[in-house]
């Protein structure tokens, strides 16, 4: 099943606009299986603009979300009947001691107790001014993405896995004035990224991950320039620097 909505308006050198949608199917079937335990979704959108346009160039700004909920298939059976069994206990589990899934259980669009949960949030705008015969685009964005997977059966509350993504991203250019059909552009873009686990039962260690990339570009000539830089030693190489001419 799915819906969705949008909404947009315009005046004069604005324009705004608004959309969103939603996405649910519960479990799917096949021939072989019929319905497929662990397989159900959520997901839903919503975005927005605004934007602004006049003789001197253009600039808009736009924020999206992403909510997005799957289940965790794990494909367990009992062995006599053929049917999909499901986890409830923490510790003591046996697959053999499973109960079977009910059938209104997989037609149900909701999400079982186990499952992974993602956001993603997003904002950026990007702009284009121009300069006589030259112009300057420019474009700066911020994101977050947060993964959980919750796959405790007896506390559905307490994730597994819980990862925080945070992306800084820029570009910038000069395109210089055309001079004897030679087309000039200068230009830095970029991106900075820290990645670090919060409330999880599968890791016990805190550790921050961050890696920055630039990337100067001039007449064709690319300088790529990287690095990851662990806080923590031990866990991936200590230090990792690169230069990369293209």
């Amino acid at each position: 099943m799915a819906d969705s909505l949008g909404l947009a308006y315009s005046k004069k050198d604005w324009s705004f606009d608004i959309k969103a949608s939603l996405k649910t199917a519960h479990d799917y079937q096949n021939r072989i299986d019929r319905y497929v335990y662990g397989t159900a979704f959520r997901e839903l959108n919503i975005s927005a603009k605004a934007a602004l346009d006049k003789s001197w160039g253009s600039i808009y700004l736009v924020g999206t979300l992403k909510d997005n909920q799957q289940e965790i298939p794990d494909g367990s059976r009992d062995s006599l009947a053929r049917q999909f069994t499901k986890q409830v206990l923490e510790k003591g589990d046996d697959i053999k001691n499973q109960p079977l899934v009910s059938s209104n259980e997989m037609r149900y669009s909701g999400i079982s107790p186990l499952h992974q949960h993602i956001h993603h949030y997003r904002l950026y705008s990007k702009g284009n001014f121009k300069l006589g015969d030259s112009n300057i685009s420019a474009m700066f964005g911020v994101q977050q993405s947060i993964r959980r997977e919750l796959n405790h059966p007896e506390q559905p509350a307490q994730p597994g896995l819980y990862v925080i993504l945070n992306t800084l991203n820029y570009d910038v250019k000069y395109s210089f004035p055309t001079w004897k059909g030679l087309e000039t552009t200068a230009g830095v873009n970029g991106m900075y990224q820290s990645n670090r686990n919060s409330r999880a039962t599968d890791f016990f260690r805190y550790r921050i991950i961050t890696c920055l990339m630039l990337e100067v570009t001039c007449l064709h000539i690319s300088l790529l320039i990287d690095g990851i830089f662990p806080v923590e030693s031990g866990m991936i190489p200590e230090r990792y620097f690169g230069v990369t001419f293209m």
